[in-house]
């Protein structure tokens, strides 16, 4: 019986040099005629494969490299070497195949190539949560120091979304407690800002006064009556106001506590019959400008998330001296 014949190879109509030392055959028997040197300057991987050929050279003059990769995929590989236009890239999928190739073969022009792509371009935007687990998986930094602010920004919980990413394996548990760290500490100084404006300089009503089981002097019941309203009381409407903005900053921290809807729903809630006029009519502008401190504000906290870490992991010093042991006296 006769063997069966191995299927004809065909030429790659760009790369087909006719000065080429090596034949890279891919998985569909596409064959790649490029130059040696250039492939052991690009990729160690190609160099310690030629130079194991060295030790003991082959019969051919041509040297031929069999790869798992297709042939389309070769192709754009071989167009961030070679001066050629590279891939027009237009999805994560052509994304993540050409950093696993670049990571595979070790040619790091691929990966700085692909990484200053991803700096100016948003099409990462459409997932950042894929996107993040890319970003430490081939460990491109500065991609990944973009990326951590939009999945802070997530309206869902970053650990729900980071378990259904399928590169969530390069994403550790310390990525994780960061993260949510980050997101925490955002919405806790956003209602920090909330809670000094209502302390400070946004105008004041009387409405608490009603709920004050302090009793007053006839002077102070005299000032209670006066229409000026900075001898008052915040008001109980601001509080309200503070609680809503809380929870949705919770569930969403992107969110723009001058939106009416919010203002609408605290004056709903609030006990004050004078709510509408308190948080529409007279601090308005008070809104406006907690908005603005609140934007303001940066997105990761390194800083204080290696302060909180060390308080809650570094164990006390005299920790050793506190251990202490008991005996069983009937022994």
């Amino acid at each position: 019986m006769e063997a069966p014949q191995p299927t004809p190879t065909t030429a790659s109509p760009h790369f087909q040099f006719p000065d080429s030392d090596l034949i890279i055959r891919t998985r569909d028997r596409v064959d790649f005629r490029v130059h040696k040197s250039l492939m052991s300057f690009s990729s160690r991987v190609f160099r310690d494969m030629l130079t194991l050929d060295n030790i003991a050279p082959p019969t051919s003059s041509t040297h031929v490299v069999d790869v798992s990769e297709i042939s389309s995929h070769m192709e754009a590989m071989l167009r961030y070497i070679y001066p050629l236009p590279s891939p027009i890239i237009q999805t994560l999928d052509q994304l993540v195949v050409l950093l696993e190739i670049a990571d595979k073969y070790d040619i790091s022009v691929i990966l700085i190539a692909l990484e200053d792509f991803l700096l100016t371009n948003t099409l990462w935007k459409k997932d950042p949560v894929k996107s993040f687990g890319l970003s430490k998986k081939f460990n491109l930094k500065r991609w990944q120091a973009v990326v951590e602010p939009e999945i802070v920004k997530s309206s869902s919980r970053v650990m729900l979304t980071m378990s259904s990413s399928h590169v969530g394996d390069a994403v550790t548990a310390e990525d994780l407690r960061r993260l949510e760290f980050y997101r925490d500490h955002r919405v806790f100084r956003a209602i920090s800002i909330l809670r000094q404006q209502s302390l400070s300089v946004i105008s004041r009503c009387h409405c608490q006064r009603e709920d004050d089981d302090v009793s007053s002097s006839d002077e102070e019941s005299d000032e209670s009556d006066s229409d000026d309203e900075d001898d008052g009381f915040p008001c109980a409407s601001w509080e309200t106001f503070v609680s809503v903005c809380q929870n949705y900053l919770i569930s969403n921290p992107t969110t723009d506590i001058t939106r009416p809807y919010l203002r609408t729903e605290a004056i709903e809630r609030s006990t004050c019959k004078d709510a509408r006029r308190y948080l529409i009519t007279l601090n308005d502008w008070a809104v406006h400008q907690t908005q603005a401190r609140i934007q303001a504000l940066p997105w990761i906290f390194p800083a204080e998330y290696e302060q909180k870490k060390a308080s809650l992991y570094t164990p006390r010093a005299d920790w050793r001296e506190r251990v202490d042991f008991g005996y069983d006296r009937t022994a």
